[in-house]
């Protein structure tokens, strides 16, 4: 199998969110570019030049929505012949783990899965969706953690143990992580995303909140560090590799806000690849 260069990579990753960004605009759905893939767009009017992926997010409505424009379709969650769309509650044959939406192109593969190899869920160039939820303003802590183990059980049905998280020469890690693969291989993993889903209906959609951050950061830690005007809709554009897409109209606020001087480059040592995956194009 040929493997893709970083070029060829980017390239699949844009067909990819140029697939993804028509089926919202025929559907009225929001979106904007982010993270990285937002800084991109306004320092570099595209990739950061050592940048392998691309983000996006959406208002949690519209990515409720798109779940069901993607089912109403029939194909399994796959779109223009090769592009899979991905998440739990998406119709499919083949069952998918993630708590977040990802979209696969399948033509390609990627060199190293943590998926049990039984749930036969072949990972391949994708592209990251997030959805942006309202933060409760009683009670954070108590459900963000319900919300966070429910998230890792659904880690744990599906993946394989990997040795790093293993190892005793992190104790806390290996003795959580080990306790969290016997117990979730106590349920099925339906049990576990049902449990999610009920956590996170504790969570109101971004709209009118008076606070919002987008999953899976929630459930890192970052809840508290969200903005308190909530920022992220509605939208302008910017030029992203030749395209005109969705960014928030108020990007320079959020940008300044995570990230500081985000237009002054990080030194040399820094600027690496966020990923060392390796992705083939199928023969």
């Amino acid at each position: 199998m040929h493997e893709l260069t970083i070029d060829e990579l980017r390239s699949r990753q844009l067909d990819i969110l140029l697939a993804f960004d028509h089926i919202c605009r025929e559907n009225d759905l929001r979106y904007e570019l982010a993270f990285g893939t937002l800084i991109g767009a306004v320092r570099h009017h595209g990739y950061i030049p050592w940048d392998d992926d691309i983000d996006v997010m959406m208002p949690q409505a519209d990515y409720v929505k798109l779940i069901s424009v993607i089912n109403d379709l029939h194909t399994g969650g796959v779109v223009d012949g090769h592009f899979r769309f991905a998440e739990f509650r998406i119709e499919s044959p083949i069952p998918y783990h993630q708590t977040f939406m990802k979209v696969y192109d399948t033509e390609t593969r990627a060199s190293v899965s943590t998926l049990k190899p039984e749930m036969g869920f072949e990972e391949g160039v994708f592209i990251d969706v997030f959805f942006v939820s309202g933060i409760p303003e009683d009670g954070l802590d108590e459900k963000l953690a319900r919300l966070q183990e429910a998230s890792d059980m659904v880690y744990y049905c599906t993946g394989v143990p990997q040795a790093e998280e293993m190892s005793w020469s992190h104790p806390r890690w290996a003795l959580k992580s080990r306790r969290g693969y016997r117990r979730a291989a106590q349920q099925p993993l339906s049990h576990w995303q049902n449990e999610w889903l009920d956590a996170l209906s504790a969570f109101p959609d971004s709209d009118g909140a008076k606070r919002a951050w987008c999953l899976p950061d929630l459930t890192a830690g970052f809840a508290k560090e969200a903005i308190d005007d909530n920022p992220w809709f509605p939208t302008t554009t910017l030029t992203f590799e030749g395209h005109e897409l969705p960014v928030p109209a108020q990007y320079d606020h959020v940008l300044t806000q995570f990230y500081g001087d985000y237009m002054k480059l990080p030194p040399k040592d820094q600027q690496v690849r966020s990923h060392d995956q390796k992705f083939f194009l199928k023969d």
